[in-house]
């Protein structure tokens, strides 16, 4: 599998080979004491590096399900498996596979998923709920044939809570890829269609990287007042999202210049705009990093590499973190409404609720 990314930095990323993005072995070392070898050990020995902002992010992709207008637990791990289908997140993609067919009362709906809401065996509504993950994956946003289609089935929040879902497992899928999830064979056999390629055990030498000092940065939410101003759509996500923002740089370790970057970059990006070529090259790797992240919710080894002559082992893990939670910000804003119409409600609370129930 490779990334082919042909000259300037803006142009978009080509997947050639295999659909999962694998990188070719763990790039962060596991704390030590961790036995490595052991796919689930290593992984979690990896993923402490770094582990709270990642979990604020979650927080805030799962707040959004605690109304009682909140998607179906089947809903929510369509988008997932959609969604991580669409990002070829391997690891997350296997281990909802088993969940989903437990709520579909032991059917596969993986051949659907993988053949998206065109697929006859997914009615109405379901086909409407995956367009609008294929919308905020390929188009940053819902067209609006997929809103008017979705309104039908899905109230404004259900169609925010489909954003922060969709968001957060690509932000998952990002992180775990990036990092170099290996796959425990009982999970990765349930996969069907193209095999997952083996995640080698050890990790380049040189990654083992000296700890970073924590420093506080700004907030880490983007920098647009008509994005806070969409989110106030839905109280409960808007408040997680406030929660993310305000805490997660307490326990990263970016450094203040990096984060504006990235955050500057990204809304660059969400506005479908070139990056600018950097002459600094800290600021260059960076760059090429927050960009592939975006595109392919993926950094390649040569990417991943470039970057970590510059970043701890601690640092790569909140750049993706970073870069997942400032595209849950604009794509829960961009799902609800448009500001130039009443708030659109394919469902009252009533009917949505005898729709649920």
């Amino acid at each position: 599998m490779a990334i082919e990314n042909t000259g300037e930095i803006a142009k978009p990323l080509r997947i050639v080979g295999n659909r999962w993005r694998v990188p070719s072995g763990r790039r962060v070392a596991p704390v030590p004491g961790v036995p490595a070898r052991s796919a689930t050990l290593g992984n979690l020995g990896s993923l402490i590096r770094q582990p709270i902002p990642l979990a604020l992010v979650a927080l805030a992709g799962y707040s959004g399900l605690l109304h009682r207008d909140s998607l179906r637990g089947i809903d929510r791990e369509l988008v997932i498996l959609r969604t991580t289908w669409n990002v070829g997140g391997y690891f997350p993609y296997a281990a909802h596979v088993p969940v989903t067919r437990l709520l579909r009362g032991g059917r596969d709906a993986q051949q659907a998923i993988q053949r998206g809401p065109e697929d006859a065996a997914w009615r109405p509504r379901e086909a409407a709920l995956l367009r609008v993950v294929d919308d905020l994956r390929h188009t940053l946003g819902i067209t609006p044939e997929t809103r008017a289609e979705a309104e039908r089935h899905l109230s404004e929040r259900q169609l925010m809570e489909i954003a922060a879902i969709s968001t957060l497992y690509e932000t998952v899928a990002m992180t775990f890829g990036s990092v170099g999830f290996r796959m425990p064979g009982a999970v990765g056999r349930f996969v069907r269609g193209e095999p997952i390629p083996e995640v080698g055990a050890q990790w380049p030498p040189g990654l083992r990287r000296p700890r970073a000092a924590r420093v506080r940065t700004a907030s880490w939410a983007p920098e647009d007042a008509s994005v806070t101003q969409a989110l106030r759509r839905h109280p409960r996500l808007a408040k997680a999202l406030r929660l993310f923002a305000r805490h997660a740089p307490r326990f990263g370790v970016l450094d203040p210049v990096d984060r504006d970057f990235a955050v500057a970059a990204v809304a660059q990006l969400m506005d479908s705009r070139p990056l600018p070529q950097e002459s600094i090259p800290r600021l260059a790797a960076l760059g090429s990093l927050v960009y592939e992240l975006h595109e392919e919710c993926f950094a390649t080894d040569e990417t991943w590499t470039a970057a970590a002559e510059y970043l701890t082992d601690r640092e790569l893990i909140d750049v993706c973190v970073l870069v997942g939670g400032l595209r849950m910000h604009y794509l829960v804003a961009r799902a609800a409404a448009p500001a130039d119409r009443a708030p659109a409600r394919g469902l009252d609370d009533a009917a949505a609720q005898a729709r649920i129930s």
